[in-house]
């Protein structure tokens, strides 16, 4: 059996937030006996790593750079310290899984030291595992951790996306499905060009971040939790 942490970035600076956050609750309560998954944030309240019911709380002070990053890391070890896991899902807050899909895929990766994800290119010309979710395995997360290689002046993800480059980790492209491209079309519309072209089957990652209203961000995360989850 492969223990799996979905590790979901979390913080209050965006009010749309707070009402995606409940979708992703009703997920977690309803696989709670399988996975485990968690908020991550940033609080100056713990001078620890904490885990208060749902959320990871690691001291220090939200921000873009260094914060995605310190907050990252630090869930990393404290699960890796404390739980049990193989693998880690680390995503944000305006994401939707398909969670037997995402299981299914991590088993299917069939190798313990690997990270899969769809990449990035930085203008810096760095490849990396885009930081709306990828999949890592607490192997590798140990060796980065150990290689001292992670740069705290970059983003989270083009971070990472350095240190598997100097380590010679290659990534493995995993799906996403964007839904701001659908931003033009209303829910029922949005829904039936999914169906159409199998969308829903092909993936179990949605990202579903809008580039103009992101107040539909929560409607539409709850009707994928209740297609893909039956929650």
């Amino acid at each position: 059996m492969i223990d799996i942490i979905i590790l979901i970035l979390d913080d209050d600076s965006n009010p749309v937030y707070d009402l995606n956050r409940q979708i992703w609750k009703k997920l977690m309560n309803k696989f709670r006996n399988k996975t485990d998954m968690y908020f991550i944030r940033c609080s100056n309240v713990y001078t620890e790593t904490t885990l208060c019911n749902d959320t990871i709380y690691v001291n220090g002070t939200e921000s873009y750079i260094p914060g995605i990053l310190h907050k990252t890391v630090e869930s990393f070890k404290y699960c890796i310290s404390n739980l049990k896991v193989d693998f880690f899902f680390r995503t944000n807050i305006s994401t939707m899984i398909n969670y037997h899909k995402l299981c299914e895929y991590i088993k299917s990766l069939n190798n313990i030291n690997c990270v899969s994800a769809m990449i990035g290119h930085s203008p810096e010309n760095i490849k990396f595992p885009s930081g709306c979710g990828y999949i890592i395995s607490k192997n590798i997360i140990n060796k980065i951790i150990d290689s001292n290689t992670l740069d705290y002046t970059l983003i989270d993800d083009v971070s990472l996306g350095k240190s598997l480059e100097i380590l010679n980790i290659p990534i493995i492209p995993a799906p996403r499905f964007d839904f701001y491209v659908l931003e033009r079309y209303n829910l029922i519309t949005m829904f039936t060009i999914c169906e159409q072209n199998n969308i829903f089957d092909k993936h179990f990652h949605f990202r579903v971040k809008m580039l103009n209203d992101r107040h539909r961000e929560h409607i539409i995360m709850d009707k994928l939790n209740y297609v893909l989850n039956d929650c």
